[in-house]
C-alpha cells in the first residue's frame, strides 16, 4: 500500500510538471505571436550571427541562486559588456538581443545628439554609436536610436529571451556631451545641446516599462534581493550615469540610481599594442567601481595573448563590474586555443552559472590566473 501511495504521489507530480511546462510554452509561444519575444532565429545581422555560431561556449547561464539574493553589491562580480550594441563593426539591436540572451547583466551604451544615419535629414535625438575611445564625436559607420535599444531591453531582458530574467539589470548610459571650457563662445551652445541630449535620453527612458525601474537609494550595502524579481515583483532596472556631466536643473537626474565619472576613458598608447584605461586623476571618494581585467603589461585582456596571473582587487564602495568586450572584432587566443572571451564567461559557469559571482570566490579561482585591476569612479 505504501508503495502504491508513493507511485501515485509521483504520477500526480508528474502530471503537475507537464501540466506546467505547457502552460509555461503556451505562454511563450503568445509572447512570440504578438511580438513580445523575439527568439534568436529572428536575428537577421550577419554580425551578429557570426558572433553567436563562433561562440562554442555553453550557455548554462540561469538565475541567480537564492543563497546570493542575501549578498551585498559591493561584494559580487557582474557579468558585463561594454558598447553592448557593437558587434565589431556597426551597432544594432541585434547585437544587444544576443548579450541579453547570453546572461549579461551589465549593458553599456554610447548615446550621441545626432539625427538617424539611415535618415541624414531627420532631428536629431538620442542615438547609439561607437566611438573609438569613448569620446565626442562618433566613429562607428552606423547609429540606432536609443529608444529602439530600450525596447529590445524591455522585450527581452524579463522573459524567456534571457536565461535569467529575475535578476537585476544594470544599465550604464555615457552621453557624448559637446565639451567646452569655462568661459568660452561655446560654453552656451554647449550647455544647449548637452541639455537636448538630456532631455532625448529622458524621454527614450519612458520606453521601459516604469514596473521594472528601481525605486529608492542604492549602497554598497544593498542586498541583491532588494532588485531581484520575487513573487510579487520583477526584477529591476537600475540606471547608471555620469551624474556630474548633466546640467544642472535637467530633470534626467532623479532617474539616475548610481553615477561615475569618466569611467571609460580608454586611449591607445603609441608603445602598447592594445588599450588600456587612463588612471583617475587625484584621490576621490567613488559610488561605483569599474573593475577592468588587465594582463601584466596593462593591456587590457581582450587584446592581450598572455595568460593570467594573479587576483588583485581593490575595495569597491558601491559594485565591482567584470569589463569585457564580447563583441570586439579582435578574437585571440590563449596556448589552449580558448578565445579570451570564452574564458571570460566560463568564469561565470565555474562559479556557480550566474551571472554574478562572489568575490571571494574569484580570489580563490588561482587555476583562472586573473590579475584585475580598477578604475576608481566617482559621485
Amino acid at each position: 500500500m505504501d508503495i502504491f501511495k508513493k507511485l501515485l504521489v509521483l504520477v500526480v507530480f508528474l502530471i503537475v510538471l507537464y501540466i506546467l511546462y505547457r502552460l509555461i510554452e503556451k505562454r511563450r509561444q503568445l509572447l512570440l505571436k504578438e511580438g513580445f519575444v523575439k527568439e534568436l532565429s529572428d536575428i537577421t545581422n550577419t554580425n551578429v550571427t557570426t558572433l553567436s555560431s563562433s561562440n562554442k561556449t555553453p550557455n548554462t547561464i540561469t538565475n541567480m541562486p537564492d543563497s546570493y539574493k542575501s549578498r551585498t553589491l559591493q561584494s559580487m562580480f557582474i557579468k558585463a559588456s561594454f558598447d553592448t550594441a557593437y558587434d565589431g563593426q556597426t551597432v544594432s539591436t541585434d547585437m544587444v538581443q544576443y548579450i541579453l540572451s547570453r546572461g549579461y547583466r551589465f549593458l553599456d551604451f554610447e548615446v550621441y545628439f545626432e539625427p538617424l544615419t539611415t535618415e541624414p535629414d531627420s532631428s536629431p535625438t538620442a542615438t547609439v554609436a561607437v566611438s573609438e575611445f569613448g569620446t565626442y564625436p562618433r566613429t562607428s559607420t552606423n547609429n540606432i536610436l536609443l529608444t529602439d535599444v530600450f525596447k529590445t531591453i524591455q522585450l527581452n531582458a524579463f522573459n524567456a529571451s534571457s536565461p535569467n530574467p529575475n535578476d537585476p539589470l544594470f544599465i550604464q548610459l555615457r552621453p557624448m556631451y559637446q565639451p567646452a571650457e569655462k568661459d568660452t563662445e561655446d560654453t552656451t551652445e554647449a550647455y544647449r545641446y548637452n541639455s537636448q541630449l538630456n532631455a532625448t535620453i529622458k524621454q527614450a527612458l519612458d520606453v521601459l516599462n516604469q514596473e521594472y525601474m528601481f525605486q529608492g537609494s542604492l549602497s554598497g550595502s544593498t542586498k541583491l534581493k532588494d532588485i531581484s524579481a520575487t513573487s510579487t515583483s520583477t526584477a529591476k532596472v537600475v540606471l547608471v550615469m555620469d551624474l556630474k556631466r548633466v546640467n544642472k536643473g535637467d530633470d534626467l537626474i532623479p532617474r539616475i540610481h548610481l553615477t561615475q565619472n569618466n569611467v571609460m576613458n580608454v586611449f591607445l598608447p603609441e608603445d602598447t599594442p592594445g588599450a588600456t584605461l587612463a588612471p583617475m586623476a587625484g584621490p576621490r571618494v567613488g559610488l561605483l567601481t569599474q573593475v577592468h581585467p588587465f594582463a601584466e603589461n596593462n593591456v587590457l585582456l581582450p587584446y592581450n595573448l598572455n595568460p593570467y596571473k594573479t587576483v588583485s582587487l581593490v575595495s569597491p564602495n558601491i559594485m565591482p563590474v567584470l569589463a569585457w568586450y564580447p563583441n570586439t572584432n579582435v578574437v585571440l587566443y590563449n596556448n589552449m586555443g580558448e578565445s579570451t572571451l570564452a574564458i571570460y564567461e566560463k568564469l561565470f559557469i565555474k562559479n556557480g552559472n550566474s551571472a554574478f559571482v562572489e568575490m571571494s570566490a574569484l580570489k580563490r579561482q588561482a587555476e583562472d590566473e586573473i590579475r584585475i585591476n580598477s578604475n576608481r569612479v566617482t559621485a
